[in-house]
């Protein structure tokens, strides 16, 4: 921690302050006496001059209470101890050792620079200013800074995320350090996701929270990165080696946003010289906040306005405003060299009655350090005027500069311009003014440029480069969500500079700057400016610029042949990731290595234009591809060449070179225009095809093939069907013609005389008879073919016959006579029991009893007559004697005449004188009688009933 001490300057009011803005003041208070301070009083900052005289006189340093009404005191850092923090500047021969026996705790040393920090006893400081060894001493004044769930909106405005949208890539494997007062709540950003786990704290004991805020605006633009952090120090020393231990890590990007106060304001002091030393090696980028002091500030040269006092402008009062319960720092210098200064001026501060409330007025008497410095702290609860006094108490007029830290000055009186002061104006050093989010710079925001005397007079180009502030946090400790002030656009840049640098680590520290500031938005007038230096910073476009454009490059094969040539282009550029073509003929592609086809002669010339995100170039090569008009050769095929008609023929072009018309002709008459048509030849013949075929080129050709198609005639052979072949006139028969091939024409004879040119006539018979009908056909190619066939056409009769008789005994001969009118001429009967005869009139005997059907066709099948069971066949009934068909006691009485001869006998070999004779033996005689008697009384069996 910064040891705490006890300010001796504590001049209070005794009444309240009247407030009278624009009043004249009047300075009243008596003026210090220098001529007899000791060569070790000349060493102490006034301040520490007065603190060791109030000690002197009162035994101890005396608290000053500011309650009750007071306005206006001292700032004092009230401690129990009565230790005061110093600078201690040692002559360059000796080492800052000489200090130690008078110093309670020595807590740097910069042997470099001749400095060492201490904490000394205000009772040992005039012993330890008396050391020959002691150049100087000077209260060690505290610095000043600059000012996840959420991202800052510089993220979007600066392009940071558009850069890592194009490239994929968040920082991975930068290092970015940051210092500022503290980190002591960063875990609340790391809970919410805004800064990472494994941020490097490397110390923390200044205590603050605007570290973390700083490391979160740094993460959400380089998200990949490594983050560190180290606190401020309580002293230059102890800042330096903050920044070493930073860069001792790894960090090739440092960033901070604190200002030292008290460092020299018109040469390099002992931070400025030493950042600048470490950029000189080219290995880290350093980026500062440029400061919030343009409303504190005032620089002009020094004009005598009467008894030493310096005019401001027609005053010479400085009007500055603090504000309430603020304590203030007001610094004044000059420009001397520091440790050399031999012009003296003394600082007052005053209230608006024109009371002194602060004043510092150390001695410069040419080995002293151009600066005087007092504090004051308002009390009240309101922002009140007071008014800072500058006299010359000796020497030359020289260069006056003047901040009022924590407090502004009057708008007619401030100077903006040169406000960038301390390491931030160092020229190594990136210094970052903030602007809003219209990019116009903000009221507080320090500018340019800055005035360095020693070494050499210059003025440095500064702020460098602008970003934006007024961003989101998450306020973690209580720290404001919403980050102004310089010290939140500086960490924007830093983190864009380690991003891009991380994907272009050949470049060096200065050519990452000097590609940073070329590629800013410039803002306010054209070209670097002191407002917003080289204008709003931008990551893509500095990526841009990190970057060569592609060179150029491709061949290709074949470049030369007839169209249509195919040609395989090979991109050989290098590091282009985009491709545009031009093919010389209109054609354009954008793949890296496109095949493009040249559909017409000519020499071309082809271009490519190589792209990337670095920028593009385009190799052109004039006339490069050659395309000549292709050969062209008239051909062609088919897929057969004889055949019968209608014959089909699909024709092929197989034309070597490009047509695009065609003209056949199939030797027929007919012709085509269709490159691969298909003809039907209609006619028998041989025929010569040909082909003529043209290009876009303007060639032409034809190919011709005699006799190349042989169509035949197909086969003529004549055929038809009837639908009967015989009928009974009239009768009409259905012809059809089923003739093979083509018939065109048809002639029918139906050979009764009747003819049909009909294909398929119906011809009426009407007188019977067969007929010889013949068919003659005729196709178109002149062939004759012929076929006949017979038709029977039938007069219909209507048979009849008689019989001599039905029935009988069998054998049974039966007379059969035909009763046919006339025009019979054929009979066919069928007696029924499987017996036929082809005579007119037969004589059939049924030899097996049976009722028979007998039927009698005509003419073959010009009529018949059937009666069913015409004929009955009877067995041979023996005892029936009468031949009534039955056997009763009236046979036996015929038997018995018959022996007596009352009635004839009948004679041997008829069917009755078998039935008699039923002993068959051949007589007739009484037994048979006797037997049929027994028989009709049942001594008789039935054997005898049939034989």
């Amino acid at each position: 921690m910064r040891p705490k001490t006890r300010a001796a300057l504590a001049f209070m009011l005794g009444v309240a302050l009247l407030m009278s803005a624009g009043a004249a003041v009047t300075f009243t208070d008596s003026l210090p006496d220098k001529t007899n301070l000791t060569d070790g009083e000349k060493k102490l900052s006034s301040e520490l001059l007065d603190l060791v005289r109030a000690s002197e006189e009162n035994g101890a340093v005396m608290e000053t209470d500011v309650a009750g009404g007071q306005i206006f005191g001292a700032s004092a850092e009230e401690s129990p101890e009565d230790t005061v923090y110093v600078y201690v500047t040692v002559d360059p021969a000796a080492s800052t050792a000489v200090i130690d026996a008078y110093a309670s705790a020595v807590t740097g040393r910069d042997e470099g620079y001749h400095l060492a920090a201490a904490v000394v006893p205000v009772a040992a400081l005039a012993d330890l200013a008396a050391l020959p060894e002691v150049v100087s001493v000077m209260r060690v004044l505290p610095p000043m800074v600059n000012a996840g769930s959420v991202d800052t909106e510089g993220d979007t405005l600066l392009r940071a995320k558009a850069f890592r949208n194009a490239t994929g890539y968040g920082g991975a494997g930068v290092r970015i350090g940051i210092i500022s007062d503290g980190v002591d709540h960063i875990e609340t950003a790391v809970a919410s996701g805004d800064l990472p786990e494994d941020v490097h704290v490397l110390s923390n004991e200044q205590g603050g929270n605007e570290g973390t805020a700083m490391l979160e605006i740094v993460h959400d633009i380089a998200p990949d990165a490594d983050l560190y952090f180290h606190d401020h120090g309580s002293s230059w020393i102890e800042f330096n080696a903050a920044i070493d231990a930073l860069a001792a890590a790894g960090c090739t990007v440092i960033c901070d946003d604190i200002a030292w106060t008290t460092v020299p304001y018109f040469q390099d002091g002992i931070i400025a010289s030493h950042i600048q030393s470490l950029v000189d090696e080219g290995e880290i980028i350093y980026v500062s906040s440029a400061g919030n002091y343009a409303k504190a500030h005032y620089q002009g040269g020094y004009v005598d306005g009467g008894n030493g006092w310096h005019d401001f402008g027609g005053d010479i009062e400085l009007p500055f405003t603090v504000p309430a319960g603020a304590s203030i720092f007001v610094v004044l210098e000059w420009n001397d060299p520091w440790g050399s200064s031999s012009n003296d001026y003394d600082l007052y501060v005053y209230d608006s009655l024109g009371t002194k409330i602060a004043s510092s007025t150390g001695p410069q008497d040419g080995d002293d350090n151009p600066i005087e410095y007092a504090s004051v702290r308002n009390t009240g609860a309101s922002a009140a005027k007071a008014y800072i006094g500058v006299k010359k108490y000796s020497g030359s007029a020289r260069a006056l500069e003047i901040f009022t830290f924590g407090a502004s000055v009057d708008a007619s009186y401030s100077t903006t311009a040169d406000s960038v002061f301390g390491h931030q104006a160092a020229e190594g050093v990136i210094a970052v003014g903030s602007i809003d989010y219209a990019d116009v710079i903000r009221y507080y925001s320090s500018r340019g440029p800055s005035t360095i005397s020693y070494p050499v007079a210059v003025q440095r180009e500064k702020p460098e480069i602008s970003a934006t502030d007024g961003v989101s946090v998450t306020g973690s400790g209580g720290f404001p969500s919403t980050f102004y002030g310089t010290s939140a656009a500086a960490p924007h840049v830093a983190a864009i500079s380690g991003l891009v640098w991380g994907l272009a680590p050949d470049l060096s520290a200065a050519e990452v700057r000097e590609k940073m500031l070329s590629t800013a938005e410039d803002l306010g007038t054209g070209g670097f400016d002191t407002i917003y230096g080289y204008g709003r910073v931008d990551a893509f476009d500095l990526f841009l610029a990190t970057g060569e454009a592609p060179t150029a490059s491709f061949n290709a094969a074949p470049l030369s042949g007839p169209a249509p040539l195919t040609v395989t282009f090979t991109d050989l550029s290098v590091g282009a990731t985009a491709w545009q073509w031009s093919f010389g003929d209109g054609g354009a592609s954008t793949e890296q290595h496109p095949v493009h086809t040249y559909a017409m002669p000519g020499t071309y010339t082809v271009s490519l234009t190589a792209s990337s995100l670095f920028g593009s170039t385009t190799a052109e090569k004039a006339g490069y591809v050659t395309v000549t008009a292709p050969a062209l050769a008239a051909n062609f095929s088919a897929n057969r060449t004889a055949g019968t008609v209608p014959f089909a023929v699909q024709f092929n072009d197989t034309t070597a070179g490009a047509p695009l018309a065609w003209n056949w002709s199939f030797g027929d008459g007919v012709t085509s225009t269709e490159q691969h048509p298909l003809h039907t030849y209609l006619m028998p013949g041989n025929y010569t095809v040909s082909l003529a075929v043209a290009d876009a080129y303007g060639s032409m050709d034809t190919a011709a093939a005699e006799g190349y198609v042989t169509a035949e005639a197909p086969p003529l052979v004549a055929a038809f069907t009837t639908n009967v072949t015989s009928g009974f006139v009239p009768f009409a028969v259905g012809f059809n013609d089923t003739t093979a091939g083509a018939p065109v024409a048809w002639n029918w004879s139906f050979g009764d005389n009747g003819t049909s040119i009909e294909r398929h006539p119906i011809h009426a018979y009407t007188m019977p008879g067969i007929y010889t009908v013949n068919l003659t056909v005729t196709d178109a190619y002149g062939a004759v073919s012929g076929n006949e066939t017979i038709i029977r056409a039938k007069l219909l009769l209507h048979p009849a016959f008689s019989v001599n008789l039905t029935a009988g005994v069998v054998p049974l001969a039966v007379c059969f006579t035909d009763l046919t009118a006339a025009n019979a001429s054929a009979w066919l009967w069928s007696f029924g029991d499987g017996n036929t005869s082809i005579e007119q009139h037969p004589v059939h005997t049924y030899t097996v009893a049976g009722a028979y059907t007998v039927s009698l066709t005509v003419n073959g099948d010009c009529g018949s007559v059937t009666k069913s069971g015409y004929i009955n066949a009877l067995p041979l009934l023996y005892g029936d004697a009468n031949n009534d068909g039955t056997v009763n006691q009236a046979d036996t009485l015929r038997v018995l005449r018959e022996v007596v001869g009352i009635v004839d006998m009948p004679p041997a070999g008829i069917d009755r004188f078998q039935k008699t004779d039923v002993h068959r033996n051949g007589a007739i005689e009484v037994g048979d009688a006797l037997f049929i008697a027994q028989f009709n009384v049942g001594l008789r069996d039935v054997w005898f009933e049939i034989v």
